[in-house]
């Protein structure tokens, strides 16, 4: 019996690297490496000219983790470096997978079926498939799957070191991805909510104070190498503006960019029209609350609105495709949660009639 269990793990892990490594198969790594950088791309990679030091200086938007990973990429007259966003997608698919696949489950079909819909989900979600040019939005994704993952591990073993991994994941994240903070707040932000319902007054008091020091450190990552980017010719570009929520011109304007945005975004969702698409998302979030994940659900929950708000506050554009690349990698994830939650239900209701 030990034998075949270690023998079904072993077959289980090599699915799940298949999986990850199926990112070669889908992106067309041959042409990507042999193109030449466009704009975009070139102010990035200007980056690896310049001595070590100046990194700080020159990174500008970028996050300055991921400039300095492309260094390590990096051939001079070469593209190589595109791999990189190609690693983060890869590594996107797994977290994704064993997300899913610990929510939980009371039947280990159910949990091995749930993982590989979220793999599969990440792997071939239209904002990911034309994610190959040498920008962080696959590590957008990636982090933010993290954030959720360790989120759940969490609430599954409450642990102060659970409590410290997903601290330094949210800090230490933002130095390769703006994600990182927007997930964290909520992750943070929903554990608190959760031990107060409950009345936990020792993991709430831990949880406080975890996501306090997470703050602290989440700003002085901020101030050290993020706020020099935040200048009105990037923040009010034409292109960016037309992403920020106007909240100020009526109810009516703020509902017509919404429903605009998600109309000329429907292609990229990858999850069909809306009355599909809301009704799994639903099913996600009513799912992980029955798996004993609350804190998760709410926090997946508040990502939206809170993404809607930094819109409103010119902080953060919305519905862009580059820039919500994260959000849309994690939507595919609840969906595909909630489609294996709908399937897992029939079966205790049938054992119980039994």
């Amino acid at each position: 019996m030990r034998e075949a269990i270690r023998w079904r793990r072993i077959a289980e892990y090599l699915i799940v690297l298949v999986l990850g490594l199926l990112v070669l198969v889908v992106h067309d790594v041959g042409y990507m490496l042999r193109q030449p950088f466009w704009t975009d791309e070139a102010w990035v990679a200007v980056t690896t000219r310049f001595p070590l030091s100046q990194l700080p200086a020159t990174t500008s938007s970028t996050p300055i983790g991921w400039s300095a990973l492309i260094r390590l990429l990096t051939v001079r007259d070469d593209q190589a470096a595109r791999l990189l966003p190609l690693a983060f997608a890869g590594v996107a698919v797994v977290i994704a997978y064993w997300f899913a696949r610990r929510l939980g489950w009371r039947q280990q079909p159910a949990a091995v079926g749930a993982g590989l819909l979220a793999g599969l989900g990440v792997l071939l979600e239209p904002a990911m498939l034309v994610r190959d040019d040498l920008k962080q939005y696959t590590a957008d994704a990636c982090l933010a799957l993290l954030v959720l993952a360790l989120t759940s591990r969490l609430e599954r073993q409450w642990s102060q070191r659970g409590l410290a991994g997903l601290s330094v994941a949210v800090w230490d994240g933002m130095l390769f991805s703006d994600a990182a903070a927007f997930v964290g707040a909520a992750a943070f932000t929903a554990l608190c909510i959760v031990q107060l319902a409950r009345r936990a007054w020792h993991r709430l008091a831990a949880a406080v104070v975890a996501g306090a020091c997470t703050a602290v450190l989440m700003l002085g990552v901020y101030e050290g190498f993020d706020a020099r980017a935040v200048v009105p010719g990037l923040t009010y570009s034409p292109h960016f503006r037309s992403y920020y929520l106007p909240l100020t011109e009526g109810l009516h304007a703020a509902i017509t960019f919404v429903t605009s945005h998600f109309d000329a975004m429907h292609a990229i969702f990858g999850l069909g029209p809306v009355w599909l698409a809301l009704p799994l998302f639903l099913a996600e979030l009513v799912t992980i609350f029955r798996l004993g994940r609350p804190a998760t659900a709410v926090a997946i929950a508040a990502l939206w609105p809170e993404m809607l708000a930094f819109s409103a506050l010119h902080k953060y554009p919305l519905l862009d495709l580059r820039t919500s690349t994260f959000l849309l990698a994690i939507t595919a994830v609840v969906a595909a949660v909630g489609l294996a939650g709908v399937c897992a239900l029939p079966r205790p209701r049938l054992e119980g009639a039994l």
